[in-house]
């Protein structure tokens, strides 16, 4: 784990949840110590799998910046119905950054 960690620059947290999650087939283990073996295509694969969920949270920030932006000019024009609106979309796009 510590080796797969130093390699891809990701933590031992997140190729734990990569894996608990499905992201990853379960990880062989070495039958005497039962540290994780992973392969050249599993290291490729937690990188990619890594950096599109990041790109993807990258995505919904953008959307919450701009939804504020809209909101804010929204309540500039009197438009409650819109300010609603947006204030909605803006809570689910805030639960997705958690």
């Amino acid at each position: 784990m510590q080796e797969m960690s130093q390699q891809s620059g990701r933590s031992a947290y997140t190729l734990r949840y990569c894996e608990r999650i499905g992201l990853l087939k379960p990880i062989p283990r070495n039958q005497s110590s039962g540290h994780r073996l992973y392969s050249p295509e599993t290291v490729a694969l937690v990188e990619k799998a890594v950096i599109e969920r990041e790109m993807e949270l990258m995505r919904v920030r953008l959307s919450y910046l701009d939804g504020k932006i809209r909101y804010w000019q929204a309540v500039e024009a009197g438009d409650a119905e819109r300010v609603e609106r947006i204030a909605k979309e803006n809570r689910r796009n805030g639960a997705l950054m958690k």
